[in-house]
Protein backbone atom coordinates (compact mmCIF):
# COMPACT_ATOMS: atom_id res chain seq x y z
CA UNK A 1 0.00 0.00 0.00
CA UNK A 2 1.25 3.25 -0.93
CA UNK A 3 1.76 6.00 1.82
CA UNK A 4 -0.45 9.03 1.02
CA UNK A 5 2.70 11.20 1.74
CA UNK A 6 5.41 10.08 -0.15
CA UNK A 7 8.49 11.55 1.53
CA UNK A 8 9.44 14.27 -1.01
CA UNK A 9 5.71 15.84 -0.41
CA UNK A 10 6.62 15.58 3.39
CA UNK A 11 9.31 17.97 2.48
CA UNK A 12 7.46 20.11 0.38
CA UNK A 13 4.68 20.63 2.73
CA UNK A 14 6.83 20.89 5.69
CA UNK A 15 7.17 24.51 5.20
CA UNK A 16 3.45 25.22 4.84
CA UNK A 17 2.56 22.96 7.83
CA UNK A 18 5.56 24.81 9.92
CA UNK A 19 4.12 28.71 8.96
CA UNK A 20 0.70 27.37 9.37
CA UNK A 21 1.28 26.14 12.89
CA UNK A 22 3.95 29.07 14.18
CA UNK A 23 1.53 31.84 12.50
CA UNK A 24 -1.46 29.74 14.76
CA UNK A 25 0.43 29.75 17.32
CA UNK A 26 1.39 33.72 17.24
CA UNK A 27 -1.96 34.80 15.99
CA UNK A 28 -3.62 32.98 19.50
CA UNK A 29 -0.81 34.51 21.65
CA UNK A 30 -1.38 37.97 20.52
CA UNK A 31 -4.87 37.79 20.78
CA UNK A 32 -4.49 36.67 24.47
CA UNK A 33 -2.01 39.89 25.01
CA UNK A 34 -4.88 42.22 23.46
CA UNK A 35 -7.30 40.39 25.02
CA UNK A 36 -5.71 40.45 28.65
CA UNK A 37 -4.80 44.59 27.80
CA UNK A 38 -8.52 45.43 26.53
CA UNK A 39 -9.85 43.55 29.86
CA UNK A 40 -7.48 45.78 32.15
CA UNK A 41 -8.11 48.70 30.20
CA UNK A 42 -11.89 47.83 31.15
CA UNK A 43 -11.39 47.18 34.54
CA UNK A 44 -9.12 50.50 34.89
CA UNK A 45 -12.25 52.58 33.30
CA UNK A 46 -14.98 50.85 35.00
CA UNK A 47 -12.75 51.36 38.54
CA UNK A 48 -12.00 54.90 37.35
CA UNK A 49 -15.41 56.20 36.76
CA UNK A 50 -16.56 54.21 40.21
CA UNK A 51 -14.19 56.47 41.75
CA UNK A 52 -15.32 59.60 39.94
CA UNK A 53 -18.95 58.93 41.12
CA UNK A 54 -18.19 58.08 44.85
CA UNK A 55 -15.97 61.06 45.04
CA UNK A 56 -19.45 62.91 43.67
CA UNK A 57 -21.59 61.63 45.86
CA UNK A 58 -19.68 62.13 48.42
CA UNK A 59 -19.42 66.25 47.59
CA UNK A 60 -22.57 66.47 47.76
CA UNK A 61 -23.27 64.22 50.99
CA UNK A 62 -21.02 66.50 52.36
CA UNK A 63 -22.37 69.55 51.23
CA UNK A 64 -26.11 68.94 52.11
CA UNK A 65 -24.82 68.16 55.47
CA UNK A 66 -23.33 71.85 55.41
CA UNK A 67 -26.26 73.52 54.63
CA UNK A 68 -28.38 71.58 57.38
CA UNK A 69 -25.60 72.51 59.76
CA UNK A 70 -25.82 75.91 58.50
CA UNK A 71 -29.86 76.03 59.34
CA UNK A 72 -28.89 74.50 63.09
CA UNK A 73 -26.60 77.29 63.43
CA UNK A 74 -29.51 79.41 61.85
CA UNK A 75 -32.00 78.60 64.45
CA UNK A 76 -29.27 78.33 67.46
CA UNK A 77 -28.23 82.01 66.59
CA UNK A 78 -32.11 83.65 66.08
CA UNK A 79 -34.69 83.95 69.19
CA UNK A 80 -37.27 83.46 66.57
CA UNK A 81 -37.29 82.35 62.90
CA UNK A 82 -40.21 83.63 60.86
CA UNK A 83 -41.26 81.91 57.86
CA UNK A 84 -39.76 85.16 55.88
CA UNK A 85 -36.52 84.51 57.79
CA UNK A 86 -36.17 81.30 57.01
CA UNK A 87 -37.48 81.47 53.31
CA UNK A 88 -34.96 84.34 52.70
CA UNK A 89 -32.04 82.41 54.56
CA UNK A 90 -33.11 78.99 52.59
CA UNK A 91 -33.76 80.22 49.03
CA UNK A 92 -30.58 80.43 47.68
CA UNK A 93 -29.55 76.74 48.45
CA UNK A 94 -32.74 75.84 46.89
CA UNK A 95 -31.75 77.73 44.15
CA UNK A 96 -28.11 76.76 44.28
CA UNK A 97 -28.52 72.63 44.59
CA UNK A 98 -31.03 71.23 42.29
CA UNK A 99 -30.73 67.86 44.34
CA UNK A 100 -32.58 69.71 47.51
CA UNK A 101 -36.35 69.95 46.38
CA UNK A 102 -37.60 71.53 49.17
CA UNK A 103 -36.97 73.27 53.08
CA UNK A 104 -39.98 73.36 55.51
CA UNK A 105 -40.49 76.27 58.02
CA UNK A 106 -41.34 75.23 61.63
CA UNK A 107 -41.68 77.31 64.37
CA UNK A 108 -39.80 76.71 67.55
CA UNK A 109 -41.99 75.59 70.70
CA UNK A 110 -40.82 74.99 73.60
CA UNK A 111 -42.02 72.27 76.10
CA UNK A 112 -43.98 74.59 77.87
CA UNK A 113 -45.85 75.63 74.81
CA UNK A 114 -46.48 72.91 73.36
CA UNK A 115 -49.57 72.14 74.54
CA UNK A 116 -51.36 75.68 74.20
CA UNK A 117 -49.50 74.98 69.98
CA UNK A 118 -51.68 71.36 69.96
CA UNK A 119 -54.61 73.03 71.04
CA UNK A 120 -54.68 75.27 68.16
Amino acid sequence: MKSPFPSRSLAFYLPLILSVFIGGSISIIVTFIHWSSEAYRVKTNFEKQGDNLTENLQQNIQEYTNITQSLGAFYESSDQVTRKDFKLFTQHFLDENLGILGMAWAARISQQERLNYEKK
